[in-house]
């Protein structure tokens, strides 16, 4: 799941302010900010995973939408190419 999260360049730049912004409140030491920043971390993570594999009007995932995608890691894209790396 992450790595098909790690595809959007936007959302990895706000993964990485998230967690500038999490261990800013550590050094801190505030954990009113702590708090705050963990909770907007967690939610970008759940968002991530609600529009890789949403639920659609049925209770359904769309496995069947992403299983048609192909590989879903790197590892298997490599083994599916046939290179050893």
């Amino acid at each position: 799941m992450r790595y098909l999260a790690w595809l959007d360049v936007a959302r990895v730049q706000a993964s990485i302010r998230e967690h500038r912004q999490i261990v800013a409140a550590l050094a801190g030491r505030s954990a009113v900010a702590y708090e705050r920043a963990i909770c907007t971390h967690l939610e970008g993570g759940k968002g991530d995973y609600q529009r890789i594999f949403p639920v659609g009007d049925d209770g359904r995932t769309a496995e069947r939408h992403w299983s048609d995608r192909g590989p879903r890691t790197r590892g298997a894209a490599r083994r599916k190419e046939g290179s050893h790396a």
